[in-house]
């Protein structure tokens, strides 16, 4: 298997997603980073036309979702683009096609 292979069948299984990054400059705004206090608002961004409020729980590992009419400003505003993020080279092994599926199982039985 060539590296092109593998790329391959990385790019068959990628799938897209929107990437949110600290806005600069002229950049739109899509959200805004609160932070991650437990029991506090973490993150609100804009999902088609309606805004989401994320907030965690007070034990801090799980939360929920309220969705507003209006974005919950900071002075941590995000902005988004497309983006197709390659899966993990583990992913690619295990859900890509035959010829890599029967390397992944010689692998598995090494490790």
């Amino acid at each position: 298997m060539t590296v092109a292979d593998f790329l391959t069948e990385a790019n068959r299984l990628a799938r897209p997603c929107l990437r949110y990054r600290f806005a600069d400059g002229d950049a739109p705004v899509a959200g805004y980073r609160h932070g991650v206090e437990a029991g506090a608002l973490c993150m609100s961004f804009e999902r088609d036309g309606v805004w989401l409020n994320v907030y965690l729980d007070e034990d801090g590992t799980s939360g929920r979702v309220e969705t507003a009419a209006h974005p919950v400003r900071s002075a941590r505003p995000l902005c988004r683009s497309d983006a197709i993020p390659l899966p993990p080279v583990d992913a690619v092994f295990r859900f890509g096609s035959a010829a890599l599926g029967s390397r992944y199982s010689v692998i598995q039985r090494i490790t």
